[in-house]
């Protein structure tokens, strides 16, 4: 795990019986159980929320409230998950 105040990196090893099922979709198809997912601190998640969509990548259910945050899952285009999280006063 590799972390700092604004962002949050865990990785974990893909057993070699599962990594050779997955399949890129496009659109992607989000994919819960990834070998990696990050966790970013953005100054605004309607901007991210934008940028992601304009990458290629797709919102993945509601954003919910967290301690002090806003937090929401993306998916990049090749279906990995990334958890965005917006401070609140």
């Amino acid at each position: 795990m590799l972390q700092s105040a604004d962002a949050q990196l865990i990785i974990h090893a893909i057993p070699a019986m599962y990594a050779d099922q997955i399949e890129i979709a496009a659109p992607p198809s989000p994919r819960d159980q990834q070998a990696i997912k990050p966790f970013f601190t953005v100054s605004s998640l309607e901007d991210a929320e934008k940028a992601v969509v304009e990458s290629g990548g797709l919102l993945c259910g509601p954003v919910w409230p967290g301690p002090s945050l806003r937090v929401r899952n993306v998916c990049d285009p090749e279906g990995n998950i990334i958890h965005l999280r917006e401070r609140v006063a």
